[in-house]
């Protein structure tokens, strides 16, 4: 004759325990939910799996285009009359940035020859024209 053992009642009564406790049952269905939203392990990546993941927090940015202003190495000399920017003590002429010169001539509101170079990566509370390092400034004849 087969002799019952009492396992397959205690397997019962598990299930009954579970069952009896909504609490316990939401939340195991909660970690089953998460844990089938952490990943499809069956994708491979495209590349053979030498790729780096972006974190979602991390910014994307484009570095900016680059100025199109003539760039002629060594020294530039500008003509014209500087124009005041739109922050105070800031004079351009022609797009680019004065930085430095006589500020009294800068101001004079006469035709000036500027002497100087461009200086990149410069930055400035003036926050307009291409930075131009002034080395001279004269009255135009």
């Amino acid at each position: 004759m087969v002799e019952l053992t009492r396992e397959p009642v205690r397997a019962a009564a598990r299930l009954t325990d579970v069952r009896t406790k909504p609490a316990l049952s939401a939340a195991i269905a909660v970690v089953i939910v998460l844990l089938a939203g952490c990943g499809d392990a069956a994708e491979e990546p495209s590349d053979g799996g030498r790729h780096t993941a972006i974190p979602p927090t991390a910014e994307v940015t484009t570095p900016p285009p680059t100025p199109t202003m003539p760039t002629t190495p060594g020294l530039m000399e500008l003509r014209g009359v500087p124009e005041p920017g739109v922050e105070s003590g800031c004079w351009l002429l022609d797009d680019y940035l004065l930085l430095g010169g006589d500020e009294k001539l800068l101001s004079s509101g006469q035709p000036l020859v500027i002497t100087g170079r461009v200086e990149r990566g410069v930055l400035t509370t003036c926050q307009q024209g291409t930075a131009f390092r002034v080395e001279d400034v004269v009255p135009a004849e």
